[in-house]
């Protein structure tokens, strides 16, 4: 008796509210549907943006500084009173309007039809809730303000406007008139949904499905898009590319042109295959910005490994942590690459594509060995082991403090070696065959704590820019070949010989490999504050070398940015902490993820 009563009281209560199970914004596409942003929690988003480092250094006053000539050029700070003036509120309050979640949603469709089409077939919804009247009469206001007349459908008991887009024209200038058919927009606001499309018909079908719980085959609903949003777990914003759904369009649009004039002999809808195309799945990217980092997370689906993706040759973790890694580099990442499986995919894709230019290339190869004495795929490829180390380091003979532009920083790449000498038989056999008998000219050799470096001797032409050079050398069993400056490779091979290379030993970076799992494929470590400062620095020589080609008497109302006010790696480290990232790939799939943490007090 209790039981039916408050059974009872519960379904009262549901009729008098008028609530209604939410259906969620996927859920009004379905699951062909080509490409998807969904915003899960657009409040929390944008509260995860003002606590991000972007918005806190764009709001630095001395950035503010730097960025002012260019802030007054595009009158950014104008942008909000436009807004207010045109809607009657802020943009910041017109983004608080979004109370939940919120979709942009692009159907695959025929590329013909795409063409023809005055404008993208997207629908838009976006969760406004109580906040439906408000948004309605901005609308009405906005719609009297630029004297366009609005006409109304009703559908499924929904009022839907449509609304011209005014464009001035020699015939009609300025008038609700001088563009009609499909070049109007069409919006409703349906159980606290504003749903928005240049097709009414979008509108309309959006309308059906939030009044029945959503369209057969959801999207949200699929297999796909449910493993995805598993494997991100909380993020705020999803961007969602359906290449299954797209392939069978782009395989048909092929074959429609499968006879038109093809000098290569290579069959279009092969080369679909061939790439492997047709076992893609989809790719997707997420983010989460919270108070304390930001999180993003991408994946690629596949059916099987072939074609592209079999160049995708990543092993299993766990990745390489040398003890030569010196502590003070900003930048490093170490992966599990097997080259080898790589150019072996590489072989097998171009057989599938073109078995005629697979022999026209395997016969060049051949006859390089044979003018080379050595077998590149054996010998050079086949050599190379499976773990990579790449860092950037800071130039030697900087200021204190000082922070270049990051195409200035040392760059060092390290593959580990499998056959030491036969890769060095097959390298001295290049160098011979690029530079003749000066060859030895070419590359200076010197001796380096027992081992040898050789640095290439870059001749540039007459008035052009010098290009970084670079040297490499061949210790430890592994190949490391600096670029820029040869102290990178020096400070490697130190690390080698003491083993006192420290960057693993980090407190910060022992606390990301603790986050890690183990058969990740690659990691990656990332001073963001040394990044984000090199990028400033890049700005402003940028600016400094276009200011020194000529001055004029309008190079100051030219200047984008203030470089009195250039930030310095002290603001910068109050907002950007240390980045890292990892990848790990399976049978079915490829992904990664990424945290950039923020400094704390």
């Amino acid at each position: 008796m209790i039981r039916r009563f408050l059974l009872g009281l519960a379904a009262l209560v549901t009729v008098q509210l008028g609530a209604a199970p939410a259906v969620p914004l996927t859920n009004l596409v379905d699951e062909h549907t080509a490409f998807v942003v969904s915003i899960t929690d657009a409040p929390a988003l944008v509260r995860g943006w003002d606590a991000s480092p972007m918005a806190k250094t764009w709001d630095d006053p001395q950035v503010a500084r730097f960025f002012a000539p260019l802030r007054e050029k595009i009158k950014l700070d104008d942008w909000d009173a436009k807004t207010k003036d045109a809607t009657g509120s802020t943009l910041r309050e017109l983004l608080a309007l979004a109370d939940g979640e919120a979709l942009v949603a692009v159907p695959a469709m025929d590329f013909q039809k795409l063409k023809q089409s005055d404008a993208p077939p997207f629908l838009l919804a976006i969760h406004v809730g109580d906040h439906a009247a408000k948004l309605e009469k901005i609308l009405a206001d906005a719609a009297t303000k630029s004297e366009v007349h609005e006409q109304t459908e009703v559908f499924s008991g929904a009022t839907v406007h449509i609304t011209p887009i005014k464009k001035a024209s020699a015939d009609a200038p300025d008038t609700a008139d001088a563009k009609t058919g499909p070049d109007t927009f069409a919006w409703a606001l349906v159980d606290g949904v504003w749903l928005l499309s240049a097709e009414k018909e979008r509108v309309f079908a959006a309308i059906d499905a939030l009044k029945n719980g959503g369209v057969e085959a959801a999207l949200g609903k699929s297999v796909p898009f449910l493993a995805a949003r598993e494997r991100i777990g909380d993020d705020q914003a999803l961007f969602y590319l359906n290449v299954a759904a797209i392939y069978p369009i782009v395989r048909d649009a092929v074959a429609a042109k499968k006879g038109a004039p093809n000098p290569l002999g290579v069959d279009p809808t092969v080369l679909l295959t061939g790439l492997g195309l047709d076992v893609l799945g989809e790719v997707y990217g997420a983010i989460r910005i919270g108070e304390k980092d930001t999180r993003m997370d991408f994946g690629l689906t596949y059916t099987e490994e072939r074609g592209l993706v079999k160049l995708l040759a990543y092993k299993a973790g766990p990745v390489a942590q040398p003890d030569w890694v010196p502590a003070k580099w900003p930048s490093v990442s170490t992966m599990r690459f097997s080259a080898s499986q790589a150019y072996a995919g590489l072989e097998e894709m171009l057989d599938a594509i073109s078995p005629m230019l697979s022999g026209m290339a395997q016969g060049q190869i051949t006859a390089l060995n044979r003018k080379l004495g050595i077998d590149l795929k054996r010998d050079l490829i086949g050599s190379l082991g499976d773990d990579i180390i790449t860092g950037y380091a800071l130039p030697a003979g900087l200021d204190a403090g000082a922070t270049p532009s990051m195409e200035q920083m040392d760059q060092l790449f390290a593959i580990s070696l499998s056959n030491v000498d036969a890769f060095t038989q097959a390298v001295e056999a290049l160098k011979q065959m690029i530079g003749g008998p000066a060859a030895a000219q070419l590359f200076a050799k010197r001796d380096y704590l027992g081992q040898t470096i050789y640095t290439f001797n870059a001749h540039p032409a007459p008035g052009a820019k010098p290009s970084p050079g670079f040297s490499y050398a061949i210790a430890n069993r592994t190949v490391l070949l600096g670029i820029g400056s040869p102290v990178i490779l020096e400070n490697a091979l130190q690390g080698m010989r003491d083993g006192q290379g420290a960057f693993w030993k980090r407190d910060d970076i022992k606390a990301a490999l603790a986050t890690i799992p183990p058969e990740a494929s690659s990691a990656q470590f990332t001073d963001m504050r040394v990044v984000v400062t090199s990028l400033f620095e890049l700005v402003a020589t940028t600016q400094a070398a276009a200011a020194s080609k000529g001055k004029g008497d309008d190079d100051d109302k030219k200047s984008l940015f203030d470089l009195s006010a250039k930030p310095d790696p002290e603001v910068i480290g109050r907002y950007w902490g240390l980045a890292t990232g990892y990848t790990f790939k399976t049978p079915t799939g490829f992904f990664g993820t990424s945290r950039l943490l923020y400094p704390q007090p």
